[in-house]
């Protein structure tokens, strides 16, 4: 069963009070006693009630890939199409492709004006690239989890210079909740118009917004990472 929270941008794992089990209490004659102990229970309780509303992801990478996690991004409207729609993005299987195993992201969609549904594949190696592609095509590079601020790369074997960067980047709101140590992934060529991509990943999460030139956008309002749902 997924247990629900509040995202809370601090990546230590919970310890204290919560983890213990309530004592039994023993019956005892006087009244006044026992209600202070009950009182007493109560409070404990409402604190361990209340730590758990606020936990920590326990797993600080950028990009969290496993069977079963999920992103479900807001609806993203654009002045050029008219659309708008929520996404939601499952990994719902590993699957080798051309000897290498990849995470099958599914990607779907049923705004309007055209519901969708898409599929794209994910690896990552032990230098923290990582991969993306169809299953017939070549792999692009889109991030690099080690990164540091500013580096530059290419995305893929076909492109002529370093078109993919990252910055670092301050705590930034997403819904109204903030969201700290994230690095921003922009896509952006020379020489063309409007072809510029931003894509934005927190510790622990993974792409928690991402927009284009053209002026589609998306932000995260729910996520379900190792069983546990995060909301935004």
């Amino acid at each position: 069963m997924n247990k629900e929270f509040v995202y809370t941008p601090t990546f230590m794992r919970l310890t204290g009070s919560n983890s213990k089990k309530p004592q039994t209490l023993r019956p005892v004659k006087t009244k006044v006693i026992s209600c202070l102990l009950f009182s007493t229970f109560i409070a404990l309780l409402f604190t361990a009630c209340h730590d758990n509303n606020n936990p920590q992801p326990t797993d600080d990478s950028l990009f969290p890939l496993a069977v079963g996690n999920s992103w479900e991004y807001s609806p993203f409207p654009s002045n050029q199409s008219g659309y708008t729609g929520s996404v939601k993005s499952e990994i719902t299987a590993i699957i080798e492709i051309e000897n290498k195993e990849y995470y099958q992201m599914i990607n779907k969609s049923e705004g309007t004006p055209n519901p969708y549904i898409d599929t794209v594949y994910y690896r990552v190696d032990n230098n923290g690239f990582v991969y993306k592609r169809r299953k017939s095509g070549e792999e692009g590079n889109p991030f690099r989890l080690q990164a540091q601020d500013g580096d530059k790369w290419k995305y893929s074997t076909v492109s002529t210079e370093n078109d993919m960067s990252v910055i670092f980047q301050e705590p930034i709101t997403i819904s109204s909740t903030q969201v700290s140590d994230c690095r921003l992934f922009v896509y952006d060529v020379s020489g063309l118009a409007d072809e510029e991509s931003y894509t934005t990943l927190a510790p622990g999460i993974g792409i928690v917004t991402s927009h284009t030139a053209w002026g589609f956008r998306r932000d995260l309002k729910k996520a379900v990472i190792s069983g546990i749902t995060y909301h935004f």
